[in-house]
């Protein structure tokens, strides 16, 4: 399926359209609590919700089929099906079949555990947001991410940034940036910044609220794009074990609009996710 770029507003915007079965969400993105409208969510804009904020194509231009990936930890576990199916909401309605595979306290080498199990099935895209567990090893950190990204390609790639909750993410962002400089078809998504906005994170100043899941959803929406082709849908997921989770790290139940019936215990993060 071909998605008008203007149209991204209206499915972006509809996060309460339903994505996996007996998902739904009547919030919609562009709204944070009290705070009105996310920057850039605007009609007449494009990208919207982005705002500047990515660095790089829009990957789904230049991916071959709609079956896509998005591996992160305990950040990206909170928009996963299991606590309600934000990042499914926000895809799916674009094309994508879309698989989340994110665990809390996970650090970049989740990345490999996850591509082992799962590359053979085929990906056309993927979004990777493993940096906030970062565990102070630079030069560690950049290699496996190269890997990841490598191994992945042809498909392209969207790396969003961590919050910078602690001096070391902005080392964690360069490297990121590092990467995506050096390959054409990777892109990144600005997290960092983003997640500034008021009413995004949770009151750890690192993990999303719940108006910070569904912007985070919209924003990679917004950075992916549409599908090149095809019929969206919430695939299963492999890896859904948070129980390395500290307070906060995860949502104690699914967004309030969500009427899945998964839900998991508020079972605790490392700091970062």
């Amino acid at each position: 399926m071909s998605t008008p770029r203007f149209a991204l507003l209206v499915l972006i915007g509809a996060l309460g359209a339903t994505a996996c079965a007996g998902t739904t969400g009547s919030k919609g993105a562009s709204d944070l609590d009290g705070v009105g409208r996310i920057p850039g969510a605007v009609a007449g804009t494009t990208d919207p919700g982005v705002n500047g904020s990515v660095e790089g194509p829009t990957i789904g231009s230049l991916a071959a089929g709609n079956k896509l990936l998005v591996i992160g930890d305990s950040i990206i576990a909170a928009t996963a099906k299991r606590y309600g199916g934000a990042m499914c909401a926000g895809l799916v309605p674009l094309g994508w079949r879309t698989a989340v595979e994110a665990e809390t306290s996970r650090r970049i080498v989740f990345g490999r555990k996850v591509l082992d199990a799962r590359l053979r099935e085929g990906w056309d895209a993927a979004v990777i947001f493993l940096g906030t567990n970062y565990g102070g090893d630079a030069d560690a950190y950049e290699k496996e991410l190269t890997w990841l990204v490598d191994t992945l390609a042809p498909a392209p790639v969207l790396l969003l940034t961590p919050t910078v909750y602690k001096s070391a993410m902005t080392e964690v962002a360069a490297r990121i940036r590092a990467v995506a400089a050096s390959r054409p078809s990777v892109a990144v998504l600005d997290w960092a910044t983003i997640s500034r906005r008021p009413g995004v994170l949770a009151s750890d100043g690192i993990h999303p609220s719940a108006s910070g899941r569904e912007v985070l959803a919209a924003e990679v929406a917004g950075a992916v794009g549409s599908a090149p082709s095809g019929t969206g849908s919430c695939l299963s997921a492999r890896f859904t074990d948070d129980s390395s989770a500290t307070a906060g790290a995860v949502p104690a139940t699914t967004m309030p609009s969500s009427s899945s019936s998964s839900s998991s215990s508020s079972s605790s993060v490392a700091p970062g996710g």
